[in-house]
């Protein structure tokens, strides 16, 4: 493996184990057991293009530009129900080599709003054994400028 391979699989796995804020009144479905971020045998996910025209339309660049730490990658990790409920955010922030950063808070907490905003969750079917999943979001943000979300 390459030394950039290593990072990123390292950066991935270290977010499951990130401190979770805790959204009150969200409970799993079932008993409790997730399908991983990386799971593709379920179609859950939400049209790409409305997630990112969601951020896009709400995130004003011109409202960062000018704050301190503004450069680098927010990765927020989420937890959704069989309800399409989401709780037990958190929030990690890497430099462009996936080494732990400071992003100022305030663009921090905008994007972790607009995550909690989308109510665009389908739910899994009650019959599956599983009915709860994670979702993670990154937001490339360089010079207070959202430039990339990727989402999976």
């Amino acid at each position: 493996m390459t030394y950039k391979t290593i990072q990123i699989v390292f950066f991935l796995f270290s977010t499951l184990y990130t401190k979770a804020q805790v959204v009150k009144n969200f409970k799993p479905c079932g008993d409790g057991v997730f399908y991983p971020y990386y799971n593709n045998r379920l179609s859950y996910t939400p049209d790409f293009y409305l997630v990112k025209n969601h951020f896009k339309s709400n995130y004003n660049d011109i409202d960062y530009k000018n704050t301190a730490n503004n450069t680098g990658m927010i990765h927020i990790v989420f937890s959704v129900n069989c309800k399409g409920e989401t709780g037990n955010y958190s929030i990690d922030t890497f430099d462009y080599d996936y080494k732990y950063c400071t992003i100022n808070d305030a663009i921090k907490e905008k994007l972790l709003k607009l995550t909690q905003e989308l109510k665009i969750w389908q739910s899994i079917n009650e019959n599956q054994k599983i009915q709860n999943f994670h979702k993670y979001f990154i937001f490339k943000i360089k010079n207070g400028s959202l430039t990339e979300i990727l989402l999976k």
